[in-house]
């Protein structure tokens, strides 16, 4: 599959391909006098002047068209580069279809993830147990008192809001 860099200098190399041919066939013309062989018109003597101020004027187009082409693919390219983004699940529109970010960015490049938590996150989710509520090595389970008919996860869990 090509890439968007690689369209584009196709596409201009085939634009200014297309324009040096005319260029030629300006200058093929002039040297050939083929108004003359096709449709038997009057010989006319090679004129300089003429086939390179019409060579200018076709150079001069096919920078401008060449120039253009170059800013309308960075046009679209820019926007392409939108992508819809739930405000809620961070799953991406591809089409119809809404797939996890992961998923999107994995299937368009060949980066790899890992989750974790931004220092705001991580305040805001977990604070009191940062805070000193629990050490980072998790609770001490066996110093929590189980009382009959109770399991050891309801009571941890009880007291805290993860």
């Amino acid at each position: 599959m090509l890439n968007r860099s690689s369209v584009l200098k196709s596409l201009l190399l085939i634009q200014g391909l297309g324009f040096l041919g005319l260029i030629g066939f300006i200058w093929a013309d002039e040297a050939l006098d083929w108004t003359n062989k096709l449709f038997g018109q009057p010989k006319l003597p090679f004129n300089f002047v003429e086939a390179a101020t019409e060579s200018t004027i076709a150079l001069v187009l096919g920078i401008f068209v060449m120039l253009y082409t170059s800013r309308l693919i960075n046009r679209i390219k820019y926007l392409e580069g939108f992508i819809s983004l739930c405000a809620y699940c961070k799953k991406v529109r591809v089409k119809q279809n809404w797939i996890p970010l992961e998923t999107f960015l994995s299937n368009c490049s060949e980066a790899q993830f890992s989750h974790g938590f931004c220092p705001d996150c991580m305040q805001k989710h977990y604070g009191a147990y940062l805070n000193g509520a629990a050490s980072m090595a998790g609770p001490d389970i066996s110093k929590i008192g189980v009382q009959k008919g109770e399991s050891t996860a309801r009571k941890f869990s009880a007291g805290r809001q993860l």
